[in-house]
């Protein structure tokens, strides 16, 4: 045994580009790597002849070895090798390669000229210590989920609509917040993403889900986005059907109202960008908004009614980056409007305020640091 060398969990990669010179002037220990419950441990024997002996114990782990078709030091490994076995490997200049496998006193071996590998199956394992993180650090953080278009999609855009981003600064101790907004779409398309993008495993972690579509829905009937107000309230009830039969509960579902847009402003984005003109009536969103507010009315769900907010704010120009998407001041104010109605179904779920919520304690009630503060404190009184 003239040198070892710590090169990683995968020869191939490490060896590719060293030749038989550089290999020979390698030297280091070994290796232990803990991968998801793999453990691996590599060593290389190199010495005048170009042999490598590589001896390698494993759970499981697949593809372990690609040898370097440039150096031509290490081949006909075997590509996957099943149980806590151990694989003694040596390769010398010549076409024949012998592969010895030793578990404990158990002794295999073969002699092949092509690729071939060997099945370990049979073989009998030995125990590999395993590092676990103690229970108390597998944390699960409850989702706060909000669905919908853009104005969902640009939710932690800092520069503009940043209402998700508000949202996560206000919970990001115990809850995720995730925005899943897709630009351009109406229900309809929303409503056949839901199996793919909501599977109960998922929903079984949300503790409040935001709901809001429509803005692309209540288009001109000639823009290619639009959807009926009937088929919208349809799509739209069906998205909460499906949310209730895989187990989210009605009290955690808030649903609003799309809101009302600039004209001006939105008219001269499109030439800006060189779009289509898209326009939509105020008495036809009015009839979009008014869908929603039944379908709340019908379920008993929390609403939301952003139509309204919209179009009682002075000046309404300043809510929208462009005349339709929220500006820094627009998201603040529907911010504004929507967390109490968020924080009002935590308390309700948790029992405590979102600010008594953490997975970990804070770094003041920390005992080290609890007790250096309170030191600082006794030393800092007066007379003391």
């Amino acid at each position: 045994m003239s040198s070892y060398s710590l090169l990683g969990t995968r020869l191939g990669k490490a060896l590719s580009g060293f030749s038989a010179r550089q290999c020979s002037k390698l030297s280091g220990s070994a290796m232990l790597d803990r991968y998801h419950g793999s453990f691996v441990q590599t060593h290389l024997q190199l010495n005048t002849s170009t042999e490598i002996a590589a001896r390698t114990a494993c759970r499981d782990y697949s593809s372990l070895i690609k040898a370097s078709s440039t150096s031509g030091l290490l081949q006909n490994l075997p590509t996957r090798v099943k149980g806590n076995s151990s694989v003694y490997v040596r390769k010398t200049s010549s076409t024949i390669g012998r592969v010895e496998t030793r578990v404990g006193t158990r002794h295999l071996s073969s002699t092949n000229r092509a690729k071939k590998s060997i099945d370990l199956n049979r073989v009998k394992k030995r125990s590999v210590g395993v590092t676990r993180l103690p229970e108390r650090f597998n944390m699960v953080w409850p989702k706060i989920c909000l669905f919908g278009d853009s104005i969902t999609r640009r939710g932690f855009n800092i520069e503009e609509g940043c209402w998700a981003s508000l949202l996560q600064d206000k919970l990001g101790d115990y809850f995720d917040v995730d925005a899943r907004g897709f630009s351009g779409y109406n229900s309809r398309w929303c409503l056949d993403l839901m199996p793919k993008l909501f599977p109960k495993h998922y929903l079984d972690h949300v503790e409040v889900f935001v709901l809001m579509l429509g803005h692309n829905d209540s288009w001109d009937p000639r823009v290619p986005l639009h959807v009926p107000v009937e088929e919208y309230e349809r799509n739209m009830s069906s998205i909460l059907e499906y949310l209730f039969k895989n187990g989210l509960a009605k009290q955690k579902v808030i649903i609003v109202t799309p809101h009302w847009y600039n004209e001006e402003a939105f008219t001269k984005y499109q030439i800006t960008v060189g779009r289509p003109d898209f326009t939509k009536k105020f008495e036809s969103a009015v009839k979009y908004s008014d869908a929603v507010k039944r379908i709340a009315a019908r379920e008993q769900i929390e609403l939301l009614d952003a139509f309204e907010i919209s179009t009682k704010h002075e000046p309404q120009e300043e809510l929208f980056c462009d005349g339709l998407h929220l500006s820094v001041k627009g998201a603040k104010v529907f911010f504004q409007n929507l967390w109490p109605l968020i924080d009002k179904k935590i308390v309700e779920a948790f029992k405590k305020p979102v600010d008594q919520l953490f997975h970990a304690p804070p770094y003041h009630e920390i005992p080290c640091v609890k007790e250096a503060m309170e030191r600082h404190i006794e030393k800092s009184k007066p007379g003391k």
